[in-house]
C-alpha cells in the first residue's frame, strides 16, 4: 500500500476515498479525496467530483455536494456520458431531503426514474427507489415506501448496495408493529454486515433490534459506548442526531429526567448547527 501512494499518490487517495464511502466512513473519505484534488489542481476528474458529491451528501455538506456534482455533470454532459449523467442528477435530487424539500426531491427522482432504461439501469433504479422510499417513509407513507424497498431487495446487485435498502424496510416495519419481519430483516442485515465488515451497518441493526426488544439498559448503554463514538468519528449528522435523540428519549421513558434533557440539548445543537451550515 506504501508503494501504491508513493508511486500513484492521486490514484491511492481517490481509491482509498472510493473504498472508505463504501465502508461508510465519509469524514476519512473526503480528507483522502480532497488530498487527490489537490494534487492535479489543473486538471479535471469529473469521476473525482461525483465521490466528494457523494461524501459530502452524507455528511449533508449540502452545498458543497451540489458544487461537485454540478462541476461533474457539466462534463460529463459535455461527453454525453448518459449513466454518469443520471448519476449526479440523483444525487442533486436527493440532496432536497436535507432540506426537508420533500416535494422538490420527489419530482426531480421521478423525472430522473422516467428516463432510465430499468433493465439496463439497475444500479440507478435502486438508488432512486431508495430515495424515494425514503422520503414516503418521511411522510408516513409507509405501504408505498414498503413496496419500493421490497422491489429493491428483489433486485440482482450487488448485496452491499441493497444495505440501506435493508436497514430502511427493517426500520419502517418496526415503525408499523411489523416486529417479526423487522426482526427477519435484521439478522439477515446483520450477517450480511458482518461478512462485508460494514460497522456501520452493525451498529444500525443493533440498536434497532435492541429498541424492538425493549432493552433499555442495554440500549443505552450500546448507544453511549458504541453508536454515538462511532457516529461522532465518521461524520454523518443525520445519524448523530437521531441516536442521540434515541438516548434522550430512552433516558425519559426511563424517569432519568435530568439526563435525558442534556442529551435532547445536544441533539438540537446538532439540528441547529445543521441549518446553520447549509
Amino acid at each position: 500500500m506504501r508503494f501504491f501512494e508513493e508511486t500513484a499518490p492521486y490514484s491511492f487517495h481517490k481509491f482509498i476515498g472510493d473504498y472508505l464511502i463504501n465502508k461508510c466512513l465519509f469524514f476519512d473519505a473526503k480528507s483522502h479525496l480532497h488530498k487527490a484534488e489537490r494534487l492535479l489542481p489543473d486538471q479535471e476528474d469529473p469521476e473525482l467530483y461525483v465521490l466528494i458529491a457523494v461524501a459530502n451528501s452524507h455528511l449533508e455538506n449540502v452545498l458543497t455536494s451540489n458544487q461537485y456534482a454540478r462541476r461533474a455533470l457539466r462534463i460529463f454532459q459535455e461527453k454525453l456520458y448518459y449513466s454518469r449523467i443520471i448519476e449526479c442528477e440523483i444525487i442533486l435530487a436527493s440532496n432536497y431531503t436535507f432540506v426537508n424539500e420533500y416535494q422538490q426531491a420527489k419530482e426531480q427522482l421521478e423525472r430522473i426514474e422516467s428516463l432510465i432504461d430499468h433493465k439496463f439501469e439497475k444500479h440507478s433504479k435502486v438508488k432512486i427507489n431508495f430515495h424515494l422510499s425514503l422520503i414516503n417513509a418521511m411522510q408516513n407513507n409507509y405501504g408505498e415506501a414498503i413496496q419500493l424497498l421490497k422491489e429493491n431487495l428483489e433486485t440482482d446487485v450487488n448485496e452491499t448496495e441493497l444495505m440501506h435498502s435493508r436497514y430502511l424496510l427493517a426500520h419502517t416495519y418496526y415503525i408499523t408493529d411489523r416486529f417479526d419481519e423487522a426482526l427477519e430483516l435484521i439478522e439477515t442485515g446483520r450477517t450480511l454486515a458482518q461478512a462485508h465488515q460494514l460497522n456501520y451497518y452493525l451498529i444500525k441493526f443493533k440498536s434497532l433490534k435492541l429498541v424492538i426488544e425493549k432493552k433499555s439498559e442495554d440500549l443505552v448503554d450500546f448507544l453511549n459506548k458504541s453508536a454515538l463514538p462511532f457516529f461522532k468519528v465518521t461524520g454523518q449528522a443525520f445519524d448523530l442526531r437521531y441516536y442521540y435523540q434515541l438516548l434522550g428519549y430512552t433516558l425519559y421513558n426511563m424517569k432519568k429526567y435530568k439526563r435525558a434533557a442534556e442529551v435532547l440539548m445536544v441533539a438540537d445543537e446538532q439540528r441547529r448547527r445543521f441549518w446553520n451550515t447549509i
